[in-house]
């Protein structure tokens, strides 16, 4: 018996507006196999990357780990973007994964190689890859998971082809990647995150942790854990 939940991480506005109300829906539903658990946010008014400051060391599970031996993953490397490498998009895709793997002794995640699959669908394969996504969505992270034991038994990750989208390889800092696009690893260790069991900070003050909910062009913050992060890797797997 399973059910899914689905994660849709929103970029941060890039021009100054009215501040957007942010509504958030987290809780596991009860009734038919296909009833599912949404978390949704709104962007925040901000003109570009900046500082994340402080780590607060905060925090959010979503109820849901990964199985003993991890999952593995498999990327549709026919729909990265054109003109990026496609060895520089699958090694930011597969850092962000290590990245996770690399806070605990238990195995998370396996790079399965390739698929012609397309996120989304329970199919059997954990899928990443670009495609259209409805609405402003960066990206989203679906997830299938046995009511009984909450553990997760699938999970897809799709990169909205309506962005630009940068490896910087050799950038660094803060906010030192490409102006105008996003950071395909920063945005993925994000996503990671929901599959290992972490849902969405959004406090204003949790803008060190990697599962922050708001992403900005530019940004490389969330390429590596905060304490947050890694306090809940710790609870859910151990060190």
């Amino acid at each position: 018996m399973s059910i899914n939940w689905t994660f849709r991480t929103q970029r941060r506005a890039v021009v100054a507006a009215a501040v957007a109300a942010v509504s958030v829906t987290l809780g596991f539903t009860t009734g038919s196999d296909n009833a599912s658990v949404v978390e949704e946010t709104y962007a925040l008014p901000v003109a570009a990357c900046t500082n994340p400051g402080a780590d607060d060391g905060s925090f959010a599970l979503n109820g849901t780990k990964l199985p003993a031996g991890g999952l593995t993953y498999k990327t549709n490397q026919s729909t990265f973007p054109a003109g990026l490498s496609k060895i520089e998009v699958q090694g930011a895709i597969g850092t962000a994964f290590l990245t996770w793997d690399a806070d605990t002794s238990k195995a998370l995640f396996t790079n399965g190689g390739t698929t012609v699959a397309t996120p989304g669908l329970a199919d059997g394969v954990n899928t990443v890859a670009f495609k259209k996504i409805k609405g402003s969505a960066i990206a989203v992270t679906t997830g299938w998971f046995d009511r009984k034991t909450k553990l997760l038994k699938e999970f897809d990750v799709a990169l909205s082809s309506s962005y630009s989208w940068a490896t910087n390889p050799l950038a660094t800092g803060d906010c030192g990647g490409a102006a105008g696009r996003f950071d395909i690893r920063n945005v993925m260790t994000h996503e990671a995150g929901h599959a290992a069991g972490l849902s969405d900070v959004t406090s204003t003050t949790s803008k060190a942790q990697t599962m922050f909910a708001y992403v900005a062009y530019g940004e490389l913050t969330k390429r590596s854990l905060a304490d947050g992060d890694a306090q809940a890797v710790d609870i859910l797997y151990g060190q």
